[in-house]
């Protein structure tokens, strides 16, 4: 039987088959996605779902995993019905698994040269979310059947982490609404006692981990990880490491105070902590990552990876707080940070506009010197802005707040001194100093120092351009683009959903590709394009 076999295949046979696979994938019909199905395609027994499988066998692999990602679809919303969907369910999870990793080394072999490639990888990611969610709805209806209901929650966490590793391999933003209803998974574990019970299954992929809050725990660091921001190779690693050592992480469901990370089981994917004086949110899960970024600086822990990858995870562990120990005694320099998307990209647009009248004023008037005699007369709602320089004390309506460069032995990172205002782990923000140039920045890290905050900022190197969103509906939305005329060209957008291979188009400007999700978080979203010729 198609689904026997593929289960009863080992790690070495699945890769040499995969392989095998690739020019089956090259030339079959993965870019004609089959209708959307409201029924499945079979009754909902274990019998009629094996013939099912069966036929697949027959189909170019591409076709099957569209089948089979519809079948999976139905799954996740229609009402299930039969004496066992668990069982049925079980039986369609090792053709997924094959068809799915089968998709994704094919998508990566041709990635990003066509569109083929770029079709193969969302359906691979959609396999294993439809699949995950499917397991998780039919988990939520089993709580009064705990043996039950702890296999159907184990399967839809580990096809839950499997998603997560293929969106990062191919840089897309993790999905929210599987972050959402794994945080519902874990509120119904916890509820009903099931975290550390031991659950075991057949799945060769899936015996990883002996228990829920091991699967829980693994998905988590994955994440805290920040994959998208390591290469494909680091990121297999990652999700290694991951199931490795994710027993080291420490859980709490009370405000502790001293937190790294946190889950609110009412929203979506774990996050830094925003600002080390406030609270943890309401229905979060505090989590600590000090102990496991220890082990890991210290070498007490065997992992695959590269020393320079093991040392900057391990800096992001433990909360940067090696530079922070590093500050030099030496005198402070002043500045005003501007924090916010919004803002920044205002004063952005202003200061291009304002540039740009200087430049027209310059070619109509032949001289420098006219400029020195010249008033630009701003529009109304522009005046506040223009009356006060950033670079001066004010930034005008824009609020923006003192702060002290210290000394540092980072070559990476600033690290800023403030006794004032109100900042946020991950914010993206403007730094500007006297006769110099502004820096756009991420904060990446904070700590309290005696009455002050220390922020450790990330400056983010290029020529930044801010273009307005062509926006079909009217909204007034900025982007910024960094070094748009090289290969390595990127683009900040404000927060919201995006996917790659979607094409944004700004004004007085060509249109541009997303091809990389570098960073998703509350505050912005930044990718890697391809400018429009």
């Amino acid at each position: 039987m198609y689904a026997a076999n593929l289960a009863s295949q080992n790690c070495r046979a699945a890769n040499r088959q995969a392989k095998l696979n690739l020019e089956i994938f090259r030339h079959s019909s993965v870019g004609r996605f089959m209708p959307t199905q409201t029924s499945l395609p079979f009754p909902l027994e274990s019998e009629s779902a094996t013939t099912w499988l069966q036929s697949l066998s027959s189909l170019p692999p591409a076709n099957a995993a569209n089948r089979l990602n519809q079948a999976w679809k139905t799954l996740s919303t229609s009402p299930l019905s039969g004496d066992n969907p668990l069982a049925t369910m079980i039986g369609m999870t090792p053709p997924t698994l094959h068809l799915a990793q089968g998709l994704a080394v094919f998508a990566r072999a041709e990635w990003p040269a066509n569109a083929k490639s770029c079709k193969a990888a969302k359906l691979a990611i959609q396999l294993f979310r439809h699949a995950s969610l499917a397991f998780a709805r039919l988990a939520s209806g089993l709580s009064d059947d705990a043996e039950r209901g702890r296999v159907a929650m184990f399967y839809a966490l580990q096809l839950a982490g499997f998603c997560l590793r293929t969106g990062a391999r191919f840089y897309e933003a993790p999905s929210a609404s599987l972050w959402k209803k794994s945080a519902q998974l874990y509120v119904l574990a916890e509820k009903q006692r099931w975290l550390n019970q031991a659950i075991s299954v057949k799945v060769a992929d899936f015996k990883n981990a002996g228990t829920l809050d091991a699967v829980f725990k693994r998905n988590l660091l994955f994440t805290l990880c920040a994959p998208n921001r390591y290469s494909e190779t680091e990121i297999d690693q990652l999700f290694q490491f991951a199931g490795q050592t994710q027993h080291l992480l420490q859980f709490n469901r009370h405000d502790v105070g001293d937190f790294d990370f946190y889950w609110e089981l009412t929203d979506s994917e774990p996050k830094p902590r925003r600002h080390p004086k406030w609270p943890l949110p309401k229905d979060s899960l505090a989590i600590s990552t000090q102990r496991l970024g220890r082990a890991l600086q210290q070498g007490e822990i065997s992992v695959d990876m590269a020393v320079a990858t093991r040392n900057r995870l391990a800096q992001h562990l433990l909360g940067y707080d090696q530079i922070f120990s590093s500050l030099t005694i030496g005198p402070a320099q002043p500045a005003r940070l501007l924090t916010g998307f919004a803002a920044v990209s205002g004063y952005l647009q202003g200061e291009d506009r304002l540039s740009k009248i200087m430049r027209l004023s310059e070619q109509n008037h032949g001289s420098r010197a006219t400029l020195h005699n010249m008033t630009l007369m701003p529009l109304e709602h522009e005046k506040s802005f223009f009356n006060q320089s950033p670079k001066s004390n004010g930034a005008g309506h824009l609020d923006s707040f003192e702060v002290r460069l210290l000394r540092s032995t980072s070559k990476q990172f600033l690290v800023a001194e403030s006794t004032t205002g109100s900042f946020g782990n991950g914010d993206i923000a403007l730094l500007y100093r006297e006769q110099l140039a502004a820096k756009l920045v991420i904060i990446r890290q904070q700590t309290l120092f005696e009455d002050a905050s220390l922020l450790l900022l990330e400056p983010i190197p290029g020529k930044i351009e801010p273009y307005a969103i062509d926006n079909p509906l009217g909204r007034q939305q900025c982007a910024l683009l960094i070094d748009a005329e090289s290969a390595s060209a990127e683009i900040i957008l404000p927060p919201g959903k995006y996917g790659t291979q979607t094409d944004i188009a700004l004004a007085h400007f060509k249109s541009v590709t997303l091809l990389a999700c570098v960073e998703h978080n509350p505050w912005f979203n930044r990718f890697k394009i391809r400018v429009g010729s």
